[in-house]
């Protein structure tokens, strides 16, 4: 099966969805370069880093780098702030089968 052509502009978008749809589950919208490969269906090779690169500098996207193993760091990318919101979420606490909201317990 031949491989999906996409140009430049629908690899944007889609990698900006991706971090869209993180933020309306609730997850802050950052992603390593190899997570957002895994979910758009495309090799962590140089042609994500250059188009991630150019994200960053054209401001479609944020990257910050975050101590992961000693001697080593990992970039995280990230919508920009004020571009997503996160929806309110309530705590739950679910004991069998019961879900309770929290400070209201019994």
């Amino acid at each position: 099966m031949p491989a999906t052509r996409y140009s430049r502009e629908e690899r944007y978008i889609m990698i900006e969805t991706v971090l869209s749809i993180m933020a309306q589950h609730g997850k802050k919208p950052e992603a390593t370069a190899y997570e957002i490969a895994k979910k758009i269906d495309m090799y962590p090779g140089g042609s994500l880093y250059t188009i991630l690169s150019e994200m960053v500098a054209a401001g479609r996207l944020t990257v910050r780098d975050v101590n992961h193993r000693p001697n080593v760091e990992k970039s995280l990318y990230a919508l920009p702030e004020g571009t997503y919101t996160l929806p309110e979420t309530e705590d739950v606490i679910v004991i069998n089968g019961v879900e309770y909201k929290k400070g209201r317990l019994f």
